[in-house]
């Protein structure tokens, strides 16, 4: 062993020591990065579909067929019903688990999807609102999400990993393609 040192090598310890010590300096750096971004986040974004409001209510309000249609979710199970709310947990992207609990408003105005990750590194709360255009023969969907993550490790890894105005839209286009791929009432 001592011989590693004289022909200038660094010696599994030392190695082993850098490699740890980068690490917890990687970690403390996401951690001060994190601590910077707000906990709380606040996205929103709106479409317009060629069908009835209730129409493209039903399509949001039906959860046991999300995995039809919403791309990021994969699987949705665990369903229990309490009054006016479903619970419910989806496996979205990222095998991630979220605990899902769904208030219908008045329909076909208003849904509210509240999730928790199973781990509780985040949770919100997604708003839908429906209004009727082109003369009701058209629906202005508006999802505003309020999220909230505490760890500021966790805002840090989220920030590189995901920007929850590029979900929201990708819900609402995939909500928009679904709406229009079916037959119209009358």
């Amino acid at each position: 062993m001592g011989d590693d040192k004289k022909k200038g090598g660094i010696g599994v310890v030392k190695l082993l020591v850098y490699g740890v010590l980068l690490v917890a300096a990687c970690g403390g750096g996401l951690y001060i990065y994190g601590s910077s971004i707000p906990e709380e986040h606040l996205a929103s974004s709106s479409i317009e579909v060629d069908r009835w409001p209730l129409e493209c209510y039903d399509l949001v309000a039906d959860a046991q067929n999300l995995p039809k249609w919403a791309s990021s979710v994969k699987e949705v199970r665990d369903f229990k019903k309490e009054g006016d709310k479903l619970t419910y947990t989806q496996i979205v992207s990222g095998n991630m688990e979220l605990i899902t609990t769904q208030t219908n408003g008045f329909r076909p105005n208003e849904i509210t999807i509240e999730v928790r990750e199973a781990g509780d590194t985040f949770s919100g709360k997604w708003t839908f609102k429906f209004t009727s255009i082109k003369d009701g023969k058209g629906t202005k969907v508006t999802l505003t999400e309020m999220g909230k993550t505490p760890n500021p490790l966790m805002r840090a890894i989220g920030s590189f990993m995901m920007n929850p105005e590029d979900t929201i839209k990708q819900y609402l286009q995939d909500l928009k393609k679904q709406a229009e791929s079916r037959k119209p009432s009358s």
